[in-house]
């Protein structure tokens, strides 16, 4: 990959952490640390069994421009309902507390 390819990757993630211009927040903004520019990115994937809720992920790293750690999290079978089901919602917390204990 480009550096210019990471960059741009890394300036999306960090919009999803941080949300818009327009003041519209990120999926991600769970992950937000006061100060630190942090970079993330959420999901679901679907456990291929409908009797199954899916599984929430988040990936991220901080500070973004000069990472110190790198996080992914994976939430399955977290007794949540499947429509509440989200990366940022609960992976993002998870994250955070990991990325600020290693940054500060």
């Amino acid at each position: 990959m480009s550096a210019e390819t990471a960059d741009q990757v890394t300036q999306l993630m960090v919009a999803t952490v941080e949300g818009t211009a327009e003041g519209v927040g990120g999926t991600a903004s769970p992950a937000a640390i006061p100060g630190v520019t942090v970079a993330g990115k959420t999901g679901t994937a679907q456990s291929g069994d409908p009797a199954v809720p899916p599984y929430a992920w988040f990936v991220s790293f901080a500070p973004a421009q000069d990472p110190e750690v790198a996080v992914a999290v994976m939430i399955q079978k977290a007794g949540i309902e499947r429509g509440e089901i989200a990366g940022g919602t609960f992976g993002g917390p998870i994250a955070k507390a990991i990325m600020e204990a290693v940054i500060k």
